[in-house]
């Protein structure tokens, strides 16, 4: 319960017991880049424009995938999502209905960050308007199993 200022005992999936929920920015800086990344709960944000290239994406974006902002606008989404390639981003109506049955897919997609390492992700894909048209906000989560 929030605001429940006793130490009650937590126990997360692999057994370990943890009793102070709270975490130090000082604490977290220490943690390694690989760590964060692979239990970090925050999504990636990215927007595209209808023919998939990157319009903007947010920092946790440019944390996951090392790569600056600036470096990623007017590059195609796969680079760093290399499933994306061949794949119509929208249609005359808006999703196109292939990038719209890959997303429900249990398959997940595969992530690429400027090291070359892989990582596994859903994404929700959520059609908006800009400033040149029509475009997509892509919310990229993590895979974990």
């Amino acid at each position: 319960m929030l605001g429940n200022k006793s130490n009650s005992a937590v126990t997360n999936s692999e057994g370990d017991t943890c009793t102070n929920l709270r975490v130090s920015p000082a604490h977290v800086s220490k943690l390694s880049s690989d760590t964060v990344s692979k239990y970090d709960p925050l999504p990636s944000t990215l927007w595209v424009n209808e023919d998939g290239y990157i319009l903007d994406c947010c920092a946790h974006t440019q944390e996951v995938f090392g790569f600056w902002c600036d470096e990623l606008r007017g590059r195609h989404i796969s680079m760093l999502l290399p499933d994306l390639k061949n794949t119509s981003m929208l249609d005359e109506r808006g999703i196109s209905p292939a990038l719209a049955f890959l997303c429900q897919c249990v398959t997940p997609f595969r992530g690429v960050n400027r090291a070359g390492i892989g990582s596994a992700y859903s994404i929700t894909p959520r059609l908006i308007s800009t400033s040149v048209g029509r475009g997509l906000m892509l919310i990229l989560r993590s895979k974990i199993y």
